[in-house]
């Protein structure tokens, strides 16, 4: 499934007050493997129980009670894992990585932020 989201343009000046949000939920089964891309927006997955992969340009991701390995990119943004059972590359240029109960082996890497493991 992809969803697109498009603005529509307009004329004249755009602020602040004419921006909107967009908030998106997707219930899948638990054994669905994701791939999930944002160029300016923040990223969850909870409780699947295969491989996910998830990309945003700004914003930050956070993944939990996953039973897979996990590709986690931010450049912009943390990175918030807990309670996943599987290998993990989780990577920002600019945010912090905190890893709490990671089973598998964690490759964690900011260019400035913190990265604790507990």
């Amino acid at each position: 499934m992809n969803v697109l989201i498009k603005d529509v343009p307009q004329r004249g000046f755009n602020n602040f007050i004419d921006s909107y949000n967009v908030d998106i939920r997707f219930f899948v089964p638990r054994e669905t493997s994701c791939k999930i891309t944002s160029s300016d927006g923040d990223l969850a997955i909870n409780g699947l129980t295969t491989n996910q992969k998830c990309v945003t340009s700004d914003g930050d991701i956070a993944v939990a009670n996953v039973k897979g390995d996990l590709d986690i990119v931010t450049s912009d943004g943390d990175i918030a894992l807990s309670n996943n059972d599987g290998d993990v590359r989780a990577i920002t240029s600019d945010g912090d990585i905190a890893a709490k109960n990671v089973l598998g082996e964690l490759d964690a890497y900011t260019s400035d932020g913190d990265i604790s493991r507990r």
